[in-house]
């Protein structure tokens, strides 16, 4: 099991990684998280790796993503450049892939086998989906 994400999203998917072990007996070496930026980003969150496109293909190929896998990636948008393109290229390598985002037809959810809508009022502050769904 994979899960991709960047920035807060990436907070969310390390959250529900952590749950699993304990709450399921899912082995930890079975849980993979891939976020751009890489374990760097969960000290300081900076933006820019969210749009690094050759990064998530890079982070799929080496966790070895494939059939018999399963990746959910994340993204409040639906948009995150990194979190599209790892689905897509976990799809591409046989994997099952579940997408969940807060906007209706996004492309994450459009190219995701499963796609999981989690809708949220409008922002507080226009344009900020991830402040809304961080309150979903």
């Amino acid at each position: 099991l994979a899960y991709a994400a960047a920035g807060s999203s990436g907070l969310m998917a390390l959250a529900d990684a952590l749950e699993l072990p304990g709450t399921f007996g899912i082995q930890r070496d079975r849980i993979a998280i891939l976020i751009a930026g890489g374990d760097e980003a969960f000290k300081t969150l900076a933006g820019g790796p969210e749009d690094d496109t050759e990064e998530a293909s890079t982070a799929v190929a080496n966790a070895g993503i494939g059939a018999g896998d399963c990746l959910i990636a994340l993204s409040a948008s639906g948009t995150t450049p990194y979190a599209v393109r790892a689905i897509e290229d976990a799809r591409r390598r046989g994997a099952a892939t579940i997408g969940i985002a807060n906007n209706r037809g996004s492309a994450l959810l459009r190219q995701a086998d499963t796609a999981i809508l989690l809708e949220t009022p409008p922002e507080v502050i226009a344009g900020s989906t991830r402040m809304g769904a961080g309150t979903a």
